[in-house]
């Protein structure tokens, strides 16, 4: 009994000063990934974009952050990478940024010349077992093509201004 009572009181210290250093450890933070052309010719648009999504997330983590499913809040980290307006760097940035252990989401391209190869590269229907492509949701905000958001279910785009497309 006086053994059972000793590693009740021990295990009871481990879970206290494990929820003390969970409580006093480093905030959570919730990484966002962008990427467009933050150079050449048409780089104010990835600028803008890169500068929106950042003022979005300083808004957001003004209030408090967001509220994640576990019911614990989180900071929200913006990072951005650039894809010059080029096929072949936007392609390999989102596959960068689905490779990373904390990605959830992609925001990107700017440029609608990168963007219907880069949604060419997903999975064409959600949970269509025989189609290899990559499972990752991506968002476009800027990219104003016709026809984008019929070619992937993994990908979406804002519809500003955008007649053909529900």
């Amino acid at each position: 009994m006086v053994r059972v009572t000793q590693l009740a009181k021990a295990c009871l210290a481990g879970a206290f000063i494990t929820a003390f250093s969970a409580a006093s450890a480093q905030e959570r933070t919730l990484k966002i990934y962008g990427f467009g052309a933050k150079s050449g010719v048409v780089r104010i648009f990835g600028l803008n974009s890169e500068a929106a999504m950042k003022a979005a997330a300083a808004q957001i983590n003004k209030s408090g952050g967001v509220t994640l499913g576990d019911g614990s809040k989180a900071k929200l980290v913006i990072e951005y990478l650039d894809d010059r307006c080029n096929v072949e760097e936007g392609i390999n940035a989102l596959r960068r940024i689905a490779s990373q252990p904390d990605a959830i989401v992609a925001v990107g391209p700017t440029c609608s010349s990168v963007a219907e190869p880069v949604f060419g590269i997903l999975q064409k229907k959600v949970g269509d077992t025989g189609d290899s492509g990559l499972q990752f949701p991506l968002y476009t905000d800027v990219a104003a093509k016709g026809g984008l958001a019929s070619i992937s279910q993994w990908a979406s785009r804002s519809q500003r201004g955008v007649a053909n497309e529900p």
